[in-house]
């Protein structure tokens, strides 16, 4: 397993050129495959991905299926009125999930909770 301690100040760089905020507030973002983001950080693999972003996990899983296909790694995804579409996603990459925890609804989601993802064939 590979853990990520140290960033250089290059790689913070690379990223934030990435990832602008507007003065409204707004921020703009590019999908995962569009900033190479493991070639960039330099890492030989990635195994695992975790993603709690309140709702717009289905648009990363959109921007991260050339990562997904190529280093294929175990998802753990916190879901926000998400879950068919993740689910949907999921199953296009070859993916199937291996565990759900539902938390109910919440002042602003009616469905909150997680998943647990591996690519097809792979141990658990």
């Amino acid at each position: 397993m590979i853990f990520v301690e140290e960033v250089s100040d290059k790689e913070i760089s690379y990223f934030l050129s990435k990832v602008s905020d507007t003065k409204r507030g707004d921020t703009s973002a590019t999908s995962i495959d569009n900033l190479n983001l493991v070639e960039a950080l330099t890492l030989p693999r990635l195994d695992w991905t975790k993603m709690d972003i309140e709702g717009a996990e289905v648009e990363a899983l959109k921007g991260a299926k050339q990562t997904l296909q190529r280093y294929k790694p175990t998802l753990w995804i916190e879901f926000h009125n998400t879950l068919g579409e993740i689910k949907g996603l999921l199953a296009e990459a070859d993916y199937e999930v291996k565990g759900e925890v539902h938390h109910g609804s919440t002042p602003f989601y009616r469905e909150v909770g997680y998943l647990w993802a591996v690519p097809k064939g792979s141990a658990p």
